[in-house]
């Protein structure tokens, strides 16, 4: 049962949007600020943007852990 729970899940993983991640890059770039100033945070908004399919993913629920 559980195994097959998992597969049906593993089965609904698509690739990310690479038109989103490209656009987040683009826009990215063409912030105020010097390419790649904000580090592993801005590799990490272009990430977002290919999973959720958007340039700028909206994320509600939001948690910090140090």
């Amino acid at each position: 049962m559980l195994e097959t729970a998992l597969l049906r899940l593993i089965g609904t993983i698509v690739p990310t949007d690479e038109v989103a991640r490209q656009a987040a890059r683009s826009r990215q770039d063409r912030l105020t600020k010097p390419p790649g100033a904000l580090g592993r945070l801005e590799a990490l908004s272009i990430w977002l943007a290919g999973v959720r399919g958007q340039e700028r993913p909206a994320v509600r629920e939001k948690v910090i852990i140090t």
